[in-house]
Formats: structure tokens, sequence, C-alpha cells
């Protein structure tokens, strides 16, 4: 019994990768193994869900992230996922965005999105690039936020900037 725990452990350590995890099952002297996520800890809200941990944007893959944290059935969020979400399904992104403990703020508790499916742009003034997040402003963004977009009168404002965020990922079905 010991070298049958032994080998399904090296076995079992040789078989790991990113985002699968081939799980033993032993029946009696068969030893099987089923292939199944791995999902690291994240929030999840509906068809949501945002990452535990801030990433740099020049330096992240975010499609390999959300993959690694929620597994292949999620992407990361769109711009217009945030607007689909409330106007079409009447989603209440202010429930959405205190469940991710995202309070309104001027800049840190913003979320990365994409819009139409960019993640960055240009900008020639600054000479950097800036990624886009979503953020709750509660209809009153600072004066000096870059809007390119907004919900309902600035509920919740897209900007973008070079700061580190969480991800907000939706699911591939939504």
């Amino acid at each position: 019994m010991i070298k049958k725990i032994f080998l399904l452990l090296i076995i079992t350590s040789a078989i790991i990768n990113a985002s699968t995890v081939w799980t033993p099952i032993i029946i009696g002297d068969i030893i099987t193994f089923v292939k199944t996520e791995k999902v690291r800890p994240g929030i999840y809200y509906k068809d949501f869900a945002i990452t535990d941990l801030k990433y740099n944007p020049y330096y992240t893959n975010m499609d390999k992230v959300i993959k690694e944290n929620f597994g292949k059935n999620y992407r990361v969020a769109d711009w217009n996922d945030l607007k689909k979400f409330y106007y079409e399904k009447d989603g209440d992104l202010t429930d959405l965005f205190s469940k991710f403990n995202l309070k309104t703020s001027k800049y840190n508790n913003s979320v990365f999105v994409w819009y139409d499916g960019a993640k960055k742009y240009y900008d020639s003034y600054y000479d950097i690039y800036r990624f886009y997040y979503a953020s709750w402003h509660e209809h009153n963004p600072p004066s000096n936020y870059l809007q390119h977009d907004e919900i309902d009168n600035s509920l919740i404002s897209l900007g973008s900037w070079d700061h580190s965020f969480k991800i907000l990922a939706v699911k591939k079905t939504f």
C-alpha cells in the first residue's frame, strides 16, 4: 500500500500543469485519474469574477491570468459586457462592484476591462500606453479623470492609465 501511495504521489506531481489537475481515484488495486480544472481563489458574482491579485498591465498576459484563475470558461470582461449587464439584463452594477469590494474612489479600486476588444491605446500626449479599466464613481468622477465612456450618468466610468489593478472576468457564455 505504501508503494502505491508513493507511486501515486510521483505520478500526480508529474501531471499537474497551470490550469489542469489530474485527480487520482483509487478503487481496490486500480488507480485512475480524472481531469479537473484547477481554480485559484477569486470572487464570483453572477456571470462575473475578479482576480484576487492586482497585475501590472505592462508585464501581464491578462488572458492567461484569467484562464489560470478561473478556467477556460471565462475571459477578460469587456466594457460592453458591463453595459449589457446593466442595460439589457437589468443587472445591478452597484451590487456587482460592492460584492467585489471595489469601493467608490478616484483611482485605486478599479478593474481592468477591454474596450471593444482592445486592452490599451497609445497616448501621444504622455507618450505611454494607457490600459482600460472600469471605476465605480457613483455619478461623480474626478475632474481630471479621462472618461472614455460611462454608464448611467457616471455610475460606472471607463478610464485608462497605467496602474496595477485586479482583472474583471466574465463567463464566455455571457
